[in-house]
């Protein structure tokens, strides 16, 4: 996604100057989630907690909740704000994180913020109208 973002003209709740500087603020939050393995960086270092001595996280790939699965439909809505700035790529991106964190790890849960549900449920979001581009599941 890049700095200026154009945004969709289906999207006009607000206008005027307020219209403008939410543009920029959703525009600054699509640059701050591009790279699926900086967020990652940057949340597991301020989620780390101490607990008995232990380092811990409360951080999974494929959780609704606290990992990529959430951050999908995040991404799935700046790309229906802004449809011509990459967001499926970023998407892309993230669905392969995921898909890393399932053939590593496995799925041990069919829950919606744990396990497979929830997965495809961001895989849903990140489609355009129900439909998944060949490079999303790929």
């Amino acid at each position: 996604m890049t700095e200026n973002c154009t945004v969709s003209t289906l999207w006009s709740p607000l206008h005027g100057e307020i219209r403008c500087r939410v543009q920029q603020v959703l525009c600054d939050i699509a640059q701050r989630y591009k790279d699926p393995t900086q967020v990652r960086k940057l949340v597991l270092k301020a989620l780390s907690n101490e607990v008995n001595g232990s380092q811990t996280t409360q951080w999974s790939s494929i959780s609704l909740g606290s990992g990529f699965t959430g951050i999908c439909l995040l991404i799935a809505q700046l790309d229906q704000l802004f449809p011509d700035e990459g967001g499926d790529f970023v998407g892309h991106s993230y669905l392969q994180e995921i898909r890393l964190a399932i053939e590593k790890n496995g799925f041990h849960r069919l829950s919606l913020y744990s396990g497979i549900a929830g997965v495809l449920i961001g895989v849903r979001a990140l489609s355009r109208k129900g439909v998944i581009k060949e490079c999303l599941i790929n």
